[in-house]
């Protein structure tokens, strides 16, 4: 460690006590203050001089005014080290990410330095290049474009949060690109020009935002051709980023967001994927290793968008190329290197790519592992065996007629019932299944014993459960579904269901089954599956936490229920009580 570094790290334990600033934000301020300080020859600075004396330094009022805001709600113990550290290592201080996991779940989670260098690589960033930071944070991309490409045409960035806008608007002052370089505040939905103004664009939104129904949201949507799929509630917001980047595009240009890995391949954004597939928009995907964050473990992917009529998409699978730590993951030089050979084609071993019409046939999924990693999946796999090994029968749901149907049901509660695929969401089985008078002996090789996994032959998407069936109680499988009685000498039902309900199970499911309008999986395929098969008391901790989750689901569910019936019942009550 140098010198440098020691200094940077000594300024860190004094301004993040928690009895001094609690948060990363005021310590970057109060590091500011005092490097301007120094600047001017100041050796104390009173709390009502902040503004004052930034602006001595040549810092404009605005930014000034909003540094003195945020310092005003803390205590003024950073006075005491103004001369305590050198100029060199407070700008320092102010520029490393190394302690900016303290903004996480107020301004977004912050881009890991590996992956802020990969996403430069894949951006390919020229000095005439119109860049653009959507969700800007901090400023830490934006800003190291600047400092590694001076010369750059242009840098505009935009962030939301009020303390996030200030922190990048101190970098991107100290390294005074003059108007190369701005820093807007505001929504990045309504600062949004009418013309295609960048050639290099780069998101890392918020995750998990319903923004659905927001004005600006709402207002920027309606500027978008009319052939735009309509926007359901349940469509992931990171799509709503990737629109938001295309749009400010120029032709040629190039776009990289980063999402979270259920938006790649869920049913919910299907027909997004397949509106930027058949516009030929999406360039390459990129799995990114687990654990990259310091507080989230989140599976992430880099989705690399371009307006150059791309024909066919690269899938690299790049979870695997990472060094390996004890909390968190990192991307070496070395690994940063090799995704960006393999992604440019420079490796002896080029990257796959998929043709948009060959996507599109497999429900426009864009996750490397549906399609590259069923190999690497099974040979990964710790103690894989067949699916059929731990399989001790198996049955396809029964063929009977809606007429049929009709005709079985029962109006009243009666031992028998019946399940059909629209009676699992979620991975759980409805609680309240309809009932049949009787179940006639023909049908009696269909009937769903208690522990039985339950597994869509359809796959849009595969559903996955593990059926409950109460003594004296007799439940028919009807449809597209396959019962398979486990032998729980070997595996536990729940563990298996935990482990297709994953996005490792779920890749391997899709990548065995039929290409089709429908895609179907067949029993000999099914069988084939390799799986992880742990000793007993491992998948047993799996399947007990699976569990849990999935009564903790059940529970919110019929919160969710009592508190929409209580919503019909407000005009009632309210006229009965006058």
């Amino acid at each position: 460690m140098s010198e440098l570094e020691i200094e940077v790290k000594h300024i860190a334990e004094a301004l993040l006590k928690k009895e001094v600033f609690v948060d990363y934000s005021r310590a970057v301020c109060a590091a500011f203050v005092m490097l301007m300080a120094r600047k001017v020859g100041r050796v104390d600075v009173e709390p009502k001089d902040v503004v004052k004396v930034l602006c001595e330094g040549g810092v404009p009022e605005e930014l000034a005014e909003a540094v003195e805001k945020i310092l005003h709600r803390t205590s003024d113990e950073w006075r005491r080290y103004i001369t305590a550290f050198s100029p060199e290592a407070l700008d320092a201080f102010i520029f490393d990410p190394t302690y900016e996991g303290e903004t996480e779940g107020r301004f977004g989670v912050p881009t890991p330095a590996s992956v802020a260098m990969l996403v430069r690589g894949l951006l390919d960033i020229k000095k005439d290049d119109a860049f653009a930071e959507l969700c800007c944070g901090t400023g830490l991309f934006s800003t190291a474009v600047g400092l590694e490409f001076p010369e750059i045409k242009s840098i505009d960035a935009i962030e939301l949060n009020p303390e996030g806008l200030t922190i990048a608007r101190i970098r991107a002052y100290l390294i005074d690109l003059g108007n190369k370089m701005n820093v807007h505040g505001g929504d990045v939905f309504a600062l949004c020009e009418d013309k295609a103004s960048y050639t290099k664009i780069f998101c890392h939104p918020p995750w998990g935002l319903r923004l659905k129904g927001n004005p600006p949201v709402e207002s920027f949507l309606s500027r978008l051709p009319v052939s735009l799929p309509q926007m359901k509630n349940s469509i992931s917001s990171d799509w709503l980023f990737a629109l938001r980047a295309l749009y400010s595009l120029k032709e040629g240009g190039r776009a990289v967001i980063i999402m979270t890995n259920s938006a790649v391949w869920n049913q919910p954004d299907a027909d997004i994927r397949k509106f930027l597939l058949e516009r030929h928009f999406v360039e390459a995907v990129v799995s990114m290793p687990p654990k990259i964050y310091q507080s989230t473990a989140i599976p992430t992917t880099l989705v690399v968008l371009s307006k150059k009529n791309n024909s066919s998409v690269k899938l690299l699978d790049a979870t695997k190329m990472c060094i390996v730590g004890r909390r968190t993951n990192e991307l070496s030089d070395e690994n940063i290197r090799d995704i960006l050979m393999t992604v440019h084609d420079e490796m002896p071993t080029p990257c796959p790519a998929f043709s948009v019409e060959e996507l599109i046939a497999r429900e426009s999924i864009l996750n490397p592992l549906f399609y590259t990693g069923g190999d690497s999946t099974e040979k990964d796999m710790p103690n894989a065996v067949e699916f059929g090994n731990v399989m001790k029968s198996v049955t396809r749901g029964a063929t009977i007629t809606a007429t049929e149907l009709d005709r079985l049901e029962s109006n009243v509660p009666t031992d028998f019932q019946y399940l059909m695929l629209s009676n699992i969401q979620n991975g759980m089985i409805d609680a309240e299944l309809p009932y049949l008078k009787d179940i006639e002996r023909k049908l009696i090789p269909y009937c769903i014993k208690d522990g039985d996994l339950i597994v869509s032959k359809m796959g849009r998407p595969f559903k996955v459960a593990v059926a409950k069936v109460a003594p004296g109680k007799t439940l028919l499988g009807n449809g597209s579904l396959f019962i398979i009685e486990v032998d729980k000498a070997k595996a536990d039902p729940y563990y298996l269901q935990a482990f297709f309900e994953s996005e490792r199970g779920m890749a391997l499911l899709q990548r065995f089954c039929l290409a089709s309008v429908m895609p179907s999986i067949s029993l000999g395929r099914l069988k084939e599956i390799k799986i992880p098969l742990p000793p007993l008391a491992e998948q047993k901790k799996i399947a007990d936490r699976f569990r849990a989750k999935i009564d903790e689901v059940a529970l919110y569910r019929v919160k969710l229920e009592r508190a929409i019936n209580s919503l019909r019942e407000v005009y009632d009550q309210s006229v009965t009580e006058g």
